[in-house]
C-alpha cells in the first residue's frame, strides 16, 4: 500500500505562527500600518481642518465672522489577489544528494521531512521578498498593484527631495536634506517612534561606512547619528533598512500613514502543503492565495527622495 504524506493546512486561526511568518517575513510589515480583512477595497477616511481659525479681534467690536472648513475626505486602498502553485517532481530529488535520504524503493510518494521543512524556508523567505518588491515598487495594472513609492510619486502635494546617486561622502548630507523638508507640524504631532526613514540596503551600507570613517573629524562628533549595531537613528528616528526599497530612494514618514493592506485573517485565507492525489503522487506541492494592496493616508505628510 502506498504511504500518502497527509495534506497539512495552514490557517491563521489555528496555525497563525507558521503562516503569518510566510506572509509577514518581510520587513516592510513590522513598520507599517498593516490594514487586515480586506476583500477588495476599502476606504482610509481622513480629516482636516483647512484656512486659519484664528482671527484678529479688533477692539470695541461683537462681530462674529466665522472661518476654517473642516474637510473630510477618503483614500480608496484597493488588494488585488495572489496565489503560490508551487510543486516539485520528487523523481529529480533521485538525481542529487537528497536522493540519500529518500526512502528505498521506486515508489515515490513521500518527501522527507527535513526537504519539506527546507522547502517551506525557501518558499516562505521567496514569498516575502517579492511581497516586499510589490508593496514598495509595484505600478497598478491588471496584474499588479501601486506601491508607496508609486502612490508618492504620482500624487501631486507628496514633499518631494530631489535625489542624487548615493555614496559614503553625500549619504549623512542627504539625510539631513529629508529631515529639513519634513513639516514641523507633522514632527511636532508624531509620537516617539512613529516617525522612520525608510531606506535601501545600500543605504543602510553607506550610513554605516560614513559613521565609522574615523578620518571624517565631523562625523566621529556627530551627535545627530546613534548606530547601536542592530539598529540605527538619526535625530532620534529610526531608520529601516528593506530589501524592496531601490538604491537611491528614500521616505521619511510617519509609520501609520502608510496602510498595508491584505486578507490575510479571513478564514478563507490558508496555505496548503502535501502530496498530490494518484496519478500524480510522485509530486509535493505548496498552494496559497492571498491579497495584497498599499494606500498613504496623507501624501503631503511623506518626504520621497527620489
Amino acid at each position: 500500500m502506498a504511504v500518502i504524506l497527509d495534506n497539512v493546512t495552514y490557517q491563521p486561526t489555528r496555525q497563525p505562527d507558521f503562516f503569518t511568518k510566510l506572509m509577514f517575513s518581510n520587513k516592510t510589515s513590522e513598520h507599517v500600518n498593516i490594514i487586515p480583512n480586506v476583500k477588495y477595497k476599502t476606504l482610509l477616511n481622513t480629516s482636516s481642518i483647512e484656512d486659519d481659525l484664528l482671527q484678529f479681534d479688533g477692539l470695541g467690536t461683537c462681530g462674529w465672522t466665522p472661518s476654517g472648513d473642516v474637510k473630510f475626505s477618503e483614500r480608496e486602498l484597493e488588494v488585488k489577489p495572489y496565489k503560490v502553485n508551487f510543486e516539485q517532481c520528487l523523481a529529480e530529488f533521485e538525481k542529487s544528494w537528497i536522493g540519500e535520504i529518500m526512502k528505498p524503493g521506486a515508489n515515490l510518494d513521500e518527501l522527507p521531512s527535513e526537504v519539506e521543512d527546507q522547502i517551506m524556508y525557501l518558499v516562505q523567505k521567496k514569498i516575502g521578498k517579492e511581497i516586499e518588491a510589490k508593496i514598495w515598487n509595484g505600478v497598478a495594472s491588471a496584474t499588479d498593484i501601486d506601491g508607496f513609492i508609486t502612490v508618492l510619486d504620482n500624487a501631486t502635494d507628496t514633499i518631494k527631495v530631489a535625489g542624487v546617486a548615493l555614496t559614503k561622502a553625500n549619504i549623512l548630507g542627504e539625510f539631513e536634506k529629508i529631515f529639513l523638508a519634513q513639516s514641523e507640524d507633522v514632527i511636532d504631532a508624531s509620537e516617539d517612534g512613529e516617525l522612520k526613514f525608510y531606506v535601501s540596503k545600500k543605504a543602510e551600507k553607506l550610513i554605516k561606512l560614513a559613521l565609522a570613517d574615523t578620518n571624517n573629524s565631523n562625523i566621529v562628533i556627530n551627535q545627530n547619528w546613534l548606530n547601536t549595531g542592530d539598529s540605527i537613528s538619526y535625530m532620534g528616528y529610526e531608520v529601516v533598512a528593506l530589501s524592496g526599497i531601490p538604491s537611491d530612494v528614500m521616505v521619511f514618514a510617519n509609520w501609520h500613514n502608510l496602510a498595508y493592506g491584505t486578507d490575510l485573517i479571513s478564514d478563507e485565507t490558508e496555505l496548503r502543503t502535501g502530496m498530490f492525489p494518484q496519478p500524480e503522487d510522485d509530486k509535493y506541492f505548496v498552494k496559497g492565495r492571498l491579497k495584497l494592496g498599499v494606500q498613504v493616508a496623507f501624501p503631503d505628510e511623506v518626504v520621497l527622495y527620489k
